[in-house]
């Protein structure tokens, strides 16, 4: 809300929390809708006429996360219902595991919750990634390879993460889980030991353990197959994704009305996977 009143835009706002613009346009019709208000110059009137933000600290534009996360190369498309579900979700549960087919986008996605909620994590948002790892054992390796923590040899290396963890607001980003389904157990001990921390998990099936919140990835939406305009097509997520693909690799890609329903015919042969563009 402060950067709201503030007269921030949209994007200055996402850009300082780490957020998506969707997610800031979401976020902000909850306080219009809290206020009474239909409009941003209207809920600066109404906060200032309350006195809402009298004893409020100002707001520093410049945050200094501690964040190990891998950074983005490509602009994030669509997906904003799921992320404001997910990050809702995540505030709330301790183990949130996002489900569903390999290609289907749950990495991406899992990476822009984790990215948008790591404001929310004082220690820290960190990712493993456990597509290289076929032996459960090493597990507690990849984990403590992501927080640049060395093995010590006199204590098992879970007791160290626990030691680290303990006391700590860290929220740990795990993909590929169902590489090594089997260490499940591991995420049970370190949820149990350590009480502020959260795992967020990808993967193929569900982890099956006490306390675990499943969310099922789905594919993103299709064009329908007879669109008439590029607006009808880029207001589908796969059809403004395939845009964004095809003009990294084609600079001089045009998309056009009398090509909108070949690319249309494309994205919903592909189901709407994005690694499949």
């Amino acid at each position: 809300r402060q950067r709201l009143i503030a007269g921030l835009s949209d994007q200055q706002i996402a850009a300082d929390l780490f957020l998506s613009p969707n997610t800031v346009r979401w976020y902000n019709r909850q306080i219009y809708s809290k206020l009474g208000v239909g409009s941003r110059t209207q809920a600066i009137a109404r906060t200032k006429s309350l006195h809402l933000l009298e004893n409020v600290a100002p707001t520093s534009h410049s945050p200094s996360l501690k964040q190990r996360l891998p950074a983005q190369t490509t602009p994030f498309v669509g997906r904003s219902r799921e992320v404001v579900e997910v990050v809702q979700l995540l505030s709330s549960q301790r183990l949130l595991t996002l489900t569903g087919t390999g290609g289907i986008g749950k990495t991406r996605l899992a990476l822009q919750v984790a990215a948008e909620m790591a404001g929310s994590f004082a220690d820290g948002a960190y990712f493993v990634d456990l597509a290289p790892v076929s032996d459960q054992a090493l597990v507690a390796n990849a984990i403590a390879s992501a927080l640049g923590v060395s093995e010590n040899l006199a204590e098992p290396l879970l007791n160290t993460l626990k030691r680290l963890f303990a006391g700590q607001q860290v929220l740990l980003l795990i993909d590929n889980f169902e590489q090594v389904i089997e260490a499940t157990p591991m995420v049970s001990e370190l949820l149990a030991a350590c009480p502020h921390l959260k795992v967020l998990a990808t993967s193929r099936e569900s982890l099956h353990i006490s306390g675990e919140q499943e969310y099922p990835v789905e594919p993103l939406s299709l064009p329908a197959e007879n669109v008439q305009s590029t607006e009808q097509l880029a207001a589908s997520e796969a059809g403004a994704l395939f845009i964004q693909r095809a003009q990294m690799t084609q600079p001089h890609f045009e998309v056009r009305d009398d090509n909108a329903g070949v690319i249309a015919q494309i994205c919903n042969r592909l189901d709407g996977l994005p690694l499949a563009n």
